[in-house]
């Protein structure tokens, strides 16, 4: 019988997000992050830009993921 092997890592970290955004939400985006005069990359980290874009279907920047990557940082904390 085969067990499964764990191993766990411990030190500092990175998790990079890719996502997916189609051409018409992303001009409505835009609209909303000129609205509350911030730039696109930070008025995805900021809460009320999702509540003023009012889609149902996204509530915050993790319903946006298309696709992570995480692992650690080569440093001598690891």
């Amino acid at each position: 019988m085969e067990k499964p092997l764990r191993i766990k890592l411990f030190g500092e970290s990175f998790k990079i997000h890719k996502l997916k955004i189609d051409q018409n939400l992303l001009s409505g985006m835009v609209q909303v992050a000129n609205k509350i005069k911030l730039p696109l990359q930070e008025a995805l980290l900021d809460m009320d830009f999702f509540r003023i874009l009012n889609c149902k279907d996204i509530q915050c920047i993790n319903d946006l993921t298309g696709f992570s990557f995480c692992g650690l940082i080569n440093n001598l904390k690891n």
